[in-house]
């Protein structure tokens, strides 16, 4: 027997007519049977959708909590696609419930009361979801509602004047935040007591009291929209056992069972409609199996070959192996295999171009990958610079030799150098700047060279001089040698960098390489020049205050020195004082005693004039 039609379905339908007819007798005799069951499985039907509806409306509503109520839309427009999800589950639901209530399945079996009490359920679902709704738009996220207002509440306090003061606002943010993703109710007792320090670090460190109060009544405003919050969290639920949540899962939870309870009576009903089926239709299938065995043999000369050729192409695929397209061309039939066949040819090409373009994003993913590689390496290596400036405190040159040393071994770099501005006084006063060598590496060897550079001269001197960044790559052999800060050297590859700190040139790093440098590998040496450079001009400070130290100690000193020394000359100068005093003293007795001596021969010589007169007179009588 030969079939003239042109597809598989012309085909199946010439050949099953003849069974068709035969099998007319078994329908009829299942068509009462298939009525009732039809019936049964649209009602199962109906609770399986009611099922999937309520599941999806509380997934929906698990991804409006998670992801819904941080959308813009939310706030603006009051919706979002999960709620209008979790709204058009309800609604299909309610209509869901108010078919079954008049469905006669669930009449006959009686089960009317516990569907009315899904419906129940359902509205105190759909109002709690109100509720929660609200609450979340009251609460808000970033810029909306009252997160908003806390961002706002947050601005005056980050404007706090010091160190300690910046650290205990970060705390707040930091409690905030923690509480914000973990919903722990000791976060605000935290914060709380982060916002006391704070408020008393604010009047121990400062005497304004327009200040004080401003910054006080910016945490208290603060902590008072952040109790807001908590209270909105708890009313939400800080877990799903908690709250509006914890209500809507009890309600869910209630449903449950009661579905599963109608569920199991229905299915019951429908497994006894299919027991009595099954021995009506085994007889007619066998009375079927045979004519299909023999419609079969019939169908398989015409459909066999193309599809072993169809399973073959698709086993070569899995396989990985090629030929595939040879295969499906021998298929030349133009029913459905054939067609499958050329939808096979370009399912097959489509598949090949989407497998380019994920190769292409796999590409660019990698090297997304290497570059995010690159940017930890720089910041692993800053971070450890730091370190390294945190640990040594001594000189400027400790501290370049140490940073020196590790930026050549994790750049693994053949030599470098760093050179720091000296300040030295010229003739007539003048002061005179030069480039100083502080440390030198070569091949992983410390270098002791000394070595002076003035603005302008050589490599070191024109970067100092133009305070640019300086690259060099193909260097001549000879030419580290003749403008380098280095010395002699034969990598072929130069940076220079400025060490640039206020506008001035506190030094510069002159490292050299074998091979081209990669920009990660600059980008974190012109951290180091400006980490270093702050750091250097902080040193010579630290060593300017040093030299004024001891220059006062000194001068005090020798100003004790001079004390003592002035302190003996006035005792010797008291003891002469006194010596003299005494001698004064004799001197005055002496010349005392000299004029009473005096006093008393004036006497006896006016004693003697008197005489003498007398007897001159007495004299001049006589005669």
């Amino acid at each position: 027997m030969t079939f003239q039609f042109g597809n598989v379905r012309q085909k199946f339908m010439a050949a099953c007519s003849v069974m068709v007819l035969i099998s007319c007798l078994s329908g009829m005799l299942s068509y009462y049977l298939f009525v009732r069951n039809n019936q049964l499985n649209y009602t199962q039907s109906n609770l399986h959708e009611l099922e999937s509806h309520y599941k999806t409306a509380l997934r929906y509503q698990l991804l409006f909590q998670t992801e819904g109520r941080k959308n813009p839309e939310f706030y603006t427009q009051g919706t979002t696609a999960e709620i209008e999800k979790v709204e058009s589950s309800i609604a299909q639901m309610d209509l869901l419930i108010t078919q079954l209530e008049n469905d006669e399945v669930i009449l006959a079996n009686r089960v009317e009361f516990k569907i009315n009490r899904i419906w129940i359920l359902l509205q105190q679902y759909k109002d709690t979801f109100e509720q929660l709704k609200s609450t979340y738009r009251k609460r808000g996220f970033k810029d909306y509602g009252l997160e908003g207002d806390m961002r706002g509440a947050i601005h005056p306090l980050e404007e706090t004047r010091t160190l300690a003061e910046k650290k205990e606002v970060l705390m707040l943010r930091r409690h905030e935040k923690d509480f914000m993703l973990r919903g722990d109710l000791k976060y605000q007792d935290k914060l709380q007591k982060t916002a006391a320090d704070l408020k008393s670090l604010v009047k121990k460190q400062h005497r304004e009291s327009t200040y004080i109060g401003k910054v006080t009544d910016g945490i208290e405003n603060y902590v008072a929209h952040f109790n807001k919050l908590v209270a909105i969290e708890q009313t939400i639920g800080l877990n799903q056992d908690q709250g509006l949540q914890g209500d809507i899962k009890s309600i869910f939870k209630q449903i449950t069972p009661v579905l599963e309870e109608v569920s199991l009576v229905i299915n019951k009903r429908s497994q006894q409609v299919k027991n009595i089926s099954t021995i009506a239709l085994v007889s007619s299938l066998l009375i079927n199996l045979l004519l299909g065995v023999a419609v079969a043999f019939l169908l398989g000369t015409n459909m066999t070959r193309p599809i072993k050729l169809l399973n073959q192409a698709v086993k070569g695929i899995l396989e990985g192996k090629k030929g595939h397209n040879d295969l499906l061309n021998q298929i030349k039939t133009k029913d459905e295999i054939g067609s499958l066949a050329k939808s096979f040819k370009k399912m097959i090409a489509q598949i090949n171009k989407q497998m380019s373009e994920i190769n292409e994003q796999k590409e660019e993913l990698q090297k997304a990958f290497e570059e995010d590689n690159k940017r930890k390496w720089v910041m692993q290596g800053i971070n450890q610079m730091h370190q390294i400036t945190k640990k040594d405190r001594g000189s400027v040159n400790g501290i370049c030799d140490q940073l020196l040393k590790f930026m050549i071994d994790y750049i693994d770099l053949n030599q470098g150098a760093i050179f720091i501005r000296k300040i030295a006084n010229e003739e007539l006063g003048v002061l005179h700047s030069h480039m100083a060598l502080a440390a030198c590496y070569a091949y992983n060897r410390k270098k002791f060279i000394e070595k002076e550079i003035l603005p302008g001269e050589g490599l070191v001197g024109t970067c100092w001089q133009e305070k640019e960044t300086i690259v060099l790559t193909d260097i001549p052999e000879d030419h580290l040698a003749i403008t380098s800060g280095l010395g002699e050297s034969m990598p072929r590859h130069l940076f220079l960098v400025p060490m640039v700190y206020n506008e001035q040139v506190e030094g510069i790093i002159e490292v050299a390489s074998f091979h081209e440098m990669e920009t990660h590998h600059m980008e974190l040496i012109k951290e180091m020049a400006n980490h270093l450079g702050a750091n250097l001009a902080s040193a010579f400070s630290r060593e300017q205050t040093q030299k004024l130290l001891q220059n006062s100690q000194q001068q005090a000193e020798e100003l004790k020195a001079q004390e003592e020394e002035l302190r003996q000359n006035m005792e010797e100068l008291e003891a002469t004082q006194e010596e003299m005093k005494r001698v004064s003293e004799e001197k005055v007795l002496t010349i005392e005693e000299l004029r009473k001596q005096i006093i008393r021969k004036d006497e006896k010589i006016e004693v003697l004039k008197s005489k003498l007169n007398l007897n001159t007179a007495q004299l001049l009588n006589n005669y």
